[in-house]
């Protein structure tokens, strides 16, 4: 700080003073933004992770709410794993109150879609009474998320 002798109490900050605060200023106000960046993509990802689960909530209630035996009539228990997808349907495979868009959904101009996996019960004293469902959801380049359930009989 320089001291003005002239007039009486003339303090004051330098030319070079205010130019390395103002610097300091902007290195920290740059770290701070770049936190709030950071925290906003991390909440986008969220939100987008959350819908994908919701959808897959979704297509689970919907395999869930199946009639097992018509289901087990067009996937035996002897059978390997079936991949479903919206392109099996109708004529691969049925299912009751079946709407395409239960396994391709838009959401936020987003589009969701839905893989689903009957697989058999690893006991097989249990393979009579239920079968398990994953339900894989895909959007965007490279999201994924899953649920798994079981049809029940």
């Amino acid at each position: 700080m320089k001291y003005c002798h002239n007039i009486k109490n003339c303090k004051g900050f330098t030319l070079l003073e205010v130019l390395i605060s103002l610097g300091i200023l902007s290195i920290i106000l740059l770290t701070l933004m770049s936190f709030f960046s950071q925290s906003f993509q991390y909440t986008k990802n969220n939100e987008s992770k959350t819908v994908g689960i919701n959808v897959a909530r979704n297509v689970l209630n919907y395999m869930e709410s199946q009639d097992f035996a018509k289901i087990r009539e067009q996937f035996p228990a002897s059978a390997s794993p079936v991949t479903l997808t919206k392109d099996h349907f109708p004529n691969d495979f049925e299912l009751e109150g079946y709407n395409e868009n239960i396994f391709e959904m838009k959401v936020n101009n987003v589009i969701y879609s839905a893989t689903v996996v009957l697989s058999n019960h690893d006991e097989t004293e249990l393979q009579d009474y239920l079968i398990p469902v994953t339900v894989i959801i895909h959007w965007g380049d490279n999201y994924e998320t899953s649920l798994k359930g079981v049809i029940k009989k």
